[in-house]
């Protein structure tokens, strides 16, 4: 959109600020100011914006009410708990978040939880830490290997389907499955569905 002006609300340190700025399309104006900026100047910068982004996703009623030309509220997170909806729906200012950005890095995150608590990682780190290394010390049959044991995780966000490509579970060296389950339930009761339960047979 030419002629667009775009303010950045952000925590961001400067120099990354600066990225974003210097990303910006032709003829897009585009200020980055720091999100811990006080409230008033923020309204200032706010007053003739068409778009304004928010990273974190928190902006005062204030300075929501005086962005009179703002057509869309972008966060630059998932969450968007602190943010006042039925205000800017009031307003007539479309919120949109960046759902499933980090999608492969929390698959990948969660897949390295789960070897971590099956191998017993901050168990055996902490008895390193604490010189109970020695085999003779400590020991039980407690180790398991992951060879030929199917995993299974339940959950609805969309990095479970980064696990995997097309139907059917995941094969990892031919040994290990991972079998994908997603909540279908109505929103309301996701919070009842533990998204990250996982278990090992």
């Amino acid at each position: 959109m030419s002629g667009a002006k775009v303010v950045f609300f952000t925590n961001l340190d400067p120099e990354l600020r600066q990225v974003v700025v210097d990303k910006a399309l032709p003829g897009m104006d585009v200020t980055a100011a720091p999100a811990a900026m006080d409230d008033d100047e923020k309204i200032e910068l706010v007053r003739d914006a068409d778009f304004i982004m928010l990273f974190p996703g928190k902006i005062s009623d204030r300075v929501l009410q005086a962005a009179k030309k703002c057509k869309l509220l972008q966060l630059l997170s998932a969450g968007y708990d602190e943010m006042n909806l039925p205000l800017a729906e009031d307003l007539g200012i479309a919120v949109a978040n960046n759902g499933g950005a980090n999608r492969v890095a929390v698959a990948e995150h969660t897949m390295m939880l789960m070897i971590a608590c099956h191998r017993r990682l901050m168990t055996y780190a902490n008895d390193v830490k604490a010189g109970l290394w020695k085999q003779e010390q400590n020991r039980k049959i407690d180790v398991f290997e992951l060879e030929g044991r199917p995993w299974e995780s339940l959950g609805w966000a969309t990095s479970a389907n980064r696990w995997r490509k097309g139907p059917g579970p995941l094969t990892w060296n031919s040994s290990i499955s991972i079998n994908i389950t997603r909540c279908l339930q109505p929103k309301r009761t996701l919070l009842a569905c533990k998204p990250w339960r996982w278990k090992i047979f």
